[in-house]
């Protein structure tokens, strides 16, 4: 049990009593199942052993809102009948604080009676003269404790409740003093008695003036002490109203937040192992569809531009031919009518203009439907030629996956065959993970893509290394904790990753055992501006289930933020062929 107060525990286990047999029992397994109990007292116990807070008690299903109402009208709790189940707790809790706080206020009484018990023996020793002196003394300190008490208010509860304390201890002192007066004034009397009638006289006197000095006092202290009083229920019920609606609201945001964590969890992995299948073909249809497109309208338009020329060619020849013929003819017959012979011109050459446009117009709608039928069947083609060339390229990726990585073990030959399949395994890899690691960021104008720990193995290890003003260095190890640090520096810190995947910025290696290392350079900016430069190393391991997709098996980010004076060409890699072969050597030893 951590947070119960006593009060707290009463309550609640006045209303788990309440419940049934039943419901106390599921309630008792959903807390603790392993314990066995048989009786109504010891489950109680469990419960209350096991619960972290009362409100976390009272929100449980089996808690019903009417178990806590009935509570709360029981004890004269002012509260209405609509109310729902949260204000009913948060109504319980604030009576428990205000019944805890009553109990402290009753326990410090008691001693200080006793206090005063003790001190009243004391006191009656002394001279009026001494009381008078304590009186003023008294009077100086109560008006200095209220006026720190009015300033100490605003503190802790703990520093109320001292304030609390000072003040019954006062009030017990001003009564053992005014009941020592008492006993003196009697003391006196009896003493003004045996004395002559002119020292009553004069006593009497003096004894009025007292008499009325000490009510005009009693009566000040009076009024000072209810509105010291009156100020410090007031400031603490305000502040624990306060408290108890903080405390809830944090409590509610806390318990809100993990459950929405753990749907979302749940969520992204089931979607993300769906999406990530179609996505991939998707992106490879996109991008064969696209490049064979670019292509074949490239030919078309050359196409379409020849045939075009060519048939104006022959039309205009044609025409001209004809038209040669019958200007000869007309102008043998027809010298005189040269005028007739020009508007005649004119309109022949608009009905030869139009009959021009409508040809030229049937030759591209026959030439554009037999390019598309072109088009569909080059597609096609290219399409299948490009499954059979990444079936062989896999192939042959496979195959060249038993050479050694090492420079000193492989051949000239083989090994630039084997960085080349790599390279293009790493060209690949880093376009696809920056892209959809960079699509979490609103700036990057794409829809995110789906992100979740299914891209890293469970085991997989994070070393991140940065220096903005000074060096330091972060390790993580597992799927979540990984992609929720890679997620945090681009969806949070709203950072933009820009790898440079040239010859300068990559380097590619893999092992015998079929571990790919890529390492990559570029630079990381936010918003417009370039904040820095980093090195970026993975480790790929293929998984036998699900696809036959790779997963990322060790990661380790380096970032150096620039000085406004350091300037970049080009991002270039500071990790060469044989380090990372080195340490790809390293990291499939540890595997092994």
């Amino acid at each position: 049990m951590f947070n119960f107060s006593v009060t707290q525990r009463k309550g609640c286990t006045e209303i788990l009593q309440s419940l049934t047999y039943s419901d106390l029992f599921a309630l008792k397994d959903t807390v603790a199942n392993k314990q066995d109990v048989w009786n109504k007292e010891g489950a109680i116990s469990v419960i209350l052993s096991h619960s972290q807070s009362a409100e976390e008690l009272l929100k449980r299903r089996k808690v019903v809102r009417e178990t806590i109402l009935k509570y709360l009208i029981k004890h004269d709790v002012v509260i209405s009948a609509s109310s729902d189940k949260q204000q009913l707790i948060n109504k319980a809790l604030v009576y428990w604080i205000y019944q805890e706080w009553k109990r402290n206020e009753s326990t410090d009484q008691t001693k200080c009676q006793l206090l005063g018990q003790v001190r009243k023996q004391d006191l009656e020793q002394k001279v009026t003269q001494e009381i008078e002196n304590t009186k003023v003394e008294a009077m100086v300190q109560e008006v200095k404790a209220a006026r720190r008490e009015l300033e100490q208010a605003r503190q802790t509860e703990e520093q109320l409740r001292r304030q609390v304390e000072e003040q019954t201890r006062k009030r017990v002192e001003e009564q053992t003093k005014r009941r020592a007066e008492e006993q003196l004034r009697k003391q006196m009397e009896e003493q003004t008695k045996r004395r002559a009638e002119e020292q009553l006289k004069k006593q009497m006197e003096e004894q009025m003036k007292r008499r009325a000095e000490e009510q005009l006092r009693k009566q000040m202290e009076e009024q000072t002490k209810r509105r010291a009083e009156e100020q410090l229920r007031k400031q603490m019920e305000e502040q624990t109203k306060r408290r108890a609606e903080e405390q809830l609201r944090k409590q509610v945001e806390e318990q809100t937040k993990r459950r929405a964590e753990e749907q979302l969890r749940k969520q992204m992995e089931e979607q993300t192992k769906r999406r990530a299948e179609e996505q991939l073909k998707k992106q490879m249809e996109e991008q064969t569809k696209r490049r064979a497109e670019e292509q074949l309208r490239k030919q078309v338009e050359e196409q379409t531009k020849r045939r075009a020329e060519e048939q104006l060619r022959k039309q205009v020849e044609e025409q001209t031919k004809r038209r040669a013929e019958e200007l000869r003819r007309k102008q043998m017959e027809e010298q005189t009518k040269r005028r007739a012979e020009k508007q005649l011109r004119k309109q022949m050459e608009e009905q030869a203009r139009k009959e021009e446009e409508k040809q030229i117009r049937r030759a591209e709608e026959q030439a554009g439907r037999e390019l598309e039928e072109q088009i569909k069947r080059q597609v096609q083609e290219q399409m299948m030629k490009q499954e059979q060339d990444e079936a062989k390229r896999q192939l042959g990726i496979q195959m060249n996956i038993h050479l050694n990585v090492t420079q000193y073990q492989v051949p000239p030959q083989t090994a630039t065959g084997g960085d080349f399949d790599c390279q293009i395994i790493g060209e690949a890899f880093c376009h696809w993970f920056f892209v959809l690691l960079n699509s979490q960021n609103p700036s990057f104008g794409r829809q995110p893509e789906e992100w979740g720990p299914q891209h890293f193995w469970d085991d997989v290890v994070f070393h991140f290394a940065y220096s903005v003003h000074e060096d330091r260095r972060e390790q993580y190890q597992s799927s979540e904790l990984v992609s929720q640090r890679l997620l945090y520096l681009v969806k949070d810190e709203q950072l933009l990753f820009n790898p440079n995947i040239s010859m300068n910025g990559m380097r590619c290696a893999t092992s015998p055992h079929g571990i790919v290392a890529i390492a990559v350079a570029g630079t990381i900016h936010k918003n417009s501006q370039c904040l820095g430069i980093f090195e970026q190393l993975f480790g790929l391991i293929r998984t036998p289930v699900g696809g036959n997709n790779w997963k990322i098996k060790y990661v380790n980010l380096q970032v150096k933020a620039l000085n406004d004076q350091q300037e970049i060409i080009q991002p270039s890699l500071s990790i060469e062929l044989p380090a990372l072969q080195a340490h790809l050597n390293e990291l499939s030893v540890f595997l092994m």
